[in-house]
């Protein structure tokens, strides 16, 4: 309290991602992934569901060139689902989430 008025405190912490299909691995790349598979991240918390986007998580492939698909978001899982055909086969794509 502060004068008689609550004041809130942001968040201490950013959220932190808790998972990742496929799973990530380090050092990279991830082998044996389905050309068909989507991309899902789950965060430590519920995100602002208007803020996941096909803007704010993105996939991109060799030399930087974006993936289309769809993004959806419930609860505190996000998932980006790449437009037919899919991925290609043995190729490394960089999953992006910003804010």
């Amino acid at each position: 309290m502060n004068g008689g008025v609550a004041s809130e405190s942001p968040t201490a912490t950013a959220p932190q991602v808790t998972l990742t299909i496929p799973a990530t691995t380090i050092p990279g790349p991830t082998l044996g992934v389905p050309t068909n598979t989507a991309i899902t991240v789950a965060f430590t918390e519920n995100m602002n569901s208007a803020t996941i986007t096909g803007t704010s998580f993105t996939l991109t492939g060799p030399n930087g060139v974006a993936v289309k698909g769809a993004v959806t978001y419930a609860y505190s899982t996000a998932i980006f689902t790449p437009s037919s055909p899919g991925l290609t086969a043995d190729t490394t794509y960089t999953a992006t989430i910003t804010d």
